[in-house]
């Protein structure tokens, strides 16, 4: 594995592969965060249980973006 740049294409591919969120420690300030994909069983209740220390987007709502804004890189 390792670190590709966030795209459409690698999104579908980690969603088919039961992902459905991805995690980093980067800040919103971050021009390249790194993330690593992980699935969540309650992914609403994971949501609400964050405590601001951890960032994360699901990748449903990545999907929706406009590639061209998609920044990152995500582990793969």
């Amino acid at each position: 594995m390792e670190y590709v740049k966030v795209t459409h294409a690698v999104l579908r591919e980690l969603k088919k592969d039961h992902y459905n969120v991805l995690v980093t420690d980067s800040t919103t300030e971050d021009d390249d965060p790194k993330f690593i994909p992980e699935f969540k069983a309650d992914l609403w209740g994971y949501l609400e249980s964050l405590d601001g220390e951890l960032g994360c987007a699901v990748i449903d709502d990545l999907l929706r973006v406009e590639e061209d804004n998609l920044k990152g890189k995500v582990m793969y």
